[in-house]
């Protein structure tokens, strides 16, 4: 796989192409070492999410946490002793949950935790996240804007049209 160890993700892309699916895999087949999965969404009644809350239930474990995002555990709470993924699922940037997902961004490798931050375009994420974001999944489907935001901020050494040729061979 091609996933690095101790580091954040952000993976974007429009509506239904295959953000959670991927997260999915990423959890399922191990492509992070983790004891604990904990995913912040608005939207726990997704199938796949119900999927994996019911495999936890099963294996009668706590591995894989479906939670509002109200409910953010604060990063100097987690246990730095076990390893944790953390999903952020196209949160809405209110004042409170800006503030928890820019901690996490910001401190909590130090916890043994990466983060994957889902979300249907990069312009709309705050500066904050997208630099402490290590790691970028883009899918097809990406809009002029995003295109720009994202080589603006990440690809300095080429120009719009070198990284937007360089994408499209990977998305072949």
């Amino acid at each position: 796989h091609f996933l690095m160890p101790d580091c954040h993700y952000m993976f974007i892309a429009p509506t239904g192409y295959g953000k959670t699916n991927l997260l999915c895999n990423v959890l399922l087949n191990n492509w992070l070492k983790y004891d604990k999965a904990i995913i912040y969404t608005i939207n726990p009644d997704q199938d796949k999410y119900k999927s994996l809350k019911e495999l936890s239930d099963a294996c009668e474990s706590e591995v894989f946490q479906i939670l509002s995002p109200d409910d953010v555990i604060p990063v100097e709470d987690l246990d730095p002793d076990e390893d944790k993924v953390v999903v952020f699922d196209d949160i809405k940037f209110d004042k409170k949950n800006l503030n928890n997902i820019k901690e996490y961004y910001s401190l909590s490798r130090n916890k043994n935790c990466n983060c994957i931050y889902l979300t249907q375009t990069y312009y709309g994420v705050p500066k904050d996240i997208r630099r402490n974001t290590g790691c970028f999944i883009l899918f097809n489907g990406l809009d002029n804007r995003d295109i720009k935001t994202i080589c603006s901020d990440n690809c300095r050494h080429i120009n719009k049209n070198e990284f937007i040729h360089e994408i499209e061979i990977d998305f072949l």
